[in-house]
């Protein structure tokens, strides 16, 4: 098995059923990014993060403003941004 990021997966569906292939390690893969890359990417962009979050923080209603105040939070499912332009 081929040396890989733990944030660069293979699908484990395909095309609405089960990717058999994922076992063996080959493609489609899906990458995972982290915070602070998604946060970076956004504002290279030109984009102004006014809030961000995951599940967690929107059922609490307490989204952040950046990655670093979001880091020791707990973080579920999908991760949001808003942005500005």
């Amino acid at each position: 098995m081929k040396k890989r990021s733990f944030q660069l997966l293979p699908w484990l569906k395909l095309g609405g059923s089960l990717n058999w292939k994922a076992f063996f390690d080959i493609p489609p893969y899906v990458y995972w990014f982290r915070v602070e890359e998604a946060e970076s990417l956004l504002i290279d962009a030109g984009f102004r993060i006014v809030a961000l979050g995951t599940d967690e923080q929107i059922i609490h209603k307490n989204m952040f403003a950046s990655a670093a105040s979001l880091r020791d939070q707990p973080k579920k499912g999908m991760l949001y941004f808003v942005c500005k332009k």
